[in-house]
């Protein structure tokens, strides 16, 4: 949305040229204050205002998982890219703690304990949340990177993501006039639930007597205008420092002018939205990218019975930010979601890759289990890929490890977890199905 104070610069700017054209006296100084102001985008998301969610014992909705959800959307209808930060905060039942694997909350069988495994995952493509042929969501563990586990510190149990999203390719950004009613049609309450999260300003109308005046009004402020001021009207923003107009934007007796105040109505605690009075927001006239997460989980057997209760509610807060495309491109996504820091995975040939790598998080060694126990591949039937082009045992970068025919024969069937160990003792790893 542009300020309303924008102008000063464009002004001033054009008074510095002019003083400098000017021939002076050596001897004679000249001063021009030049107000800088935000020049803020307009953001636009659409997310859902509620998930369904259960808690599933018997595992109807989805073999693995116990916890059910459908689908938290989130799409991009700003002007610029956007990251998202996601919390999701749960609300557990008396006695019920959280484990920090599926197979903790899978082996708990003690009756004295209600251990639970909650996680939320994120798509990995439209879709799906787990790209491996003939598995769904409940094959996921804490080991998979689009996996975030809850956990619990001091008295929150949460936890986070983070997305980034593109803008459309082509899009433009139109404006639309809404007038809330306190009876009868669309409220302010209803609004706020169905823009989820935009940038709506107040309008206060104006007259202007002929194209000079409004002109001379687009001199120091933005002027939306409409054919009516009904709700749902589609405006057209003239910015501030227009100097001409189109044909289509003469000024016309018939049309409705409106200029917008600069603090977001859905977000304000001095001017929030309400009914009676009319409001602008702008979205993109096409969606950018867009992403879903959902909760998954696993309840221990120690517990005879669970219920809505024990898991009994889920607080979602996001917070959106607009970014410029630099940004954008060099944070490191699968569709959409953010990874960060070092990053491992293996393909179904076998094909360990170790992105990210830095000095000082780079590779130390290796090791895989599986159901006979903990082997380090570090001497075993491997082929070093990359060392010398794109890493290095100094300052890291990609390197990549093509397992044997013996190791793919070994994990062929089994369920197993490669975890790459760092330089600075963390470790990253992920789930190996070949």
């Amino acid at each position: 949305m542009r300020n309303k104070k924008l102008l000063s610069t464009v002004v001033a700017s054009a008074l510095v040229a002019t003083t400098m054209a000017m021939p002076v006296m050596a001897a004679d100084t000249g001063n021009v204050n030049v107000e800088f102001t935000t020049k803020n985008p307009v953001i636009r998301v659409v997310a859902p205002t509620s998930i369904l969610a259960a808690v599933d014992p018997l595992e109807m909705n989805t073999a693995g998982t116990q916890i059910h959800s459908t689908d938290f959307t989130l799409v991009n209808k700003s002007e610029v890219p956007v990251k998202i930060d996601v919390k999701s905060v749960v609300t557990l039942g008396n006695g019920v703690t959280l484990v920090d694997t599926k197979k903790k909350a899978i082996d708990s069988k003690d009756k004295t304990k209600s251990e639970a495994w909650l996680a939320v995952a994120a798509e990995t493509s439209n879709g799906k949340y787990i790209e491996t042929a003939n598995k769904t969501a409940g094959d996921l563990t804490e080991a998979d990177k689009n996996v975030a586990t809850f956990k619990t510190e001091s008295t929150e149990s949460s936890a986070s993501q983070t997305f980034y999203l593109d803008k459309a390719a082509s899009a433009t950004t139109g404006y639309t006039l809404i007038a809330p009613v306190a009876t009868g049609g669309t409220t302010a309450a209803e609004y706020k639930e169905q823009l989820t999260y935009a940038q709506v300003y107040e309008l206060t109308a104006a007259s202007y007597a002929d194209e000079a005046a409004l002109l001379g009004a687009l001199k120091t402020t933005d002027v939306y205008v409409g054919t009516a001021e009904a709700d749902g009207t589609a405006l057209k923003l003239l910015p501030a420092g227009t100097t001409s107009l189109d044909t289509a934007d003469k000024w016309s007796a018939s049309n409705k002018y409106f200029t917008a105040g600069t603090e977001n109505a859905l977000t304000s605690t001095t001017a929030p939205l309400s009914d009676a009075k009319k409001y602008v927001y702008g979205e993109a006239s096409a969606a950018g990218s867009d992403t879903a997460f959902r909760y998954i989980g696993k309840l221990g057997s120690g517990k005879a019975s669970w219920s809505d209760t024990d898991i009994d509610e889920m607080d979602i807060t996001y917070s959106i930010y607009g970014v410029t495309g630099d940004e954008f491109a060099a944070a490191n996504t699968e569709y959409g979601l953010y990874l960060a820091g070092p990053q491992v995975s293996v393909d179904s040939n076998g094909l360990i890759t170790m992105s990210n790598l830095t000095a000082e998080q780079n590779f130390k060694s290796a090791e895989i289990t599986l159901s006979t126990g903990t082997y380090d591949i570090s001497g075993s039937p491997i082929e070093w890929i990359g060392e010398g082009e794109s890493w290095s045992s100094t300052d890291g970068g990609t390197l990549k490890i093509q397992l044997g025919d013996a190791w793919k024969t070994a994990l062929t069937g089994e369920t197993a977890t490669l975890k790459v160990i760092l330089k600075d003792d963390t470790f990253i790893s992920t789930s190996i199905a070949l």
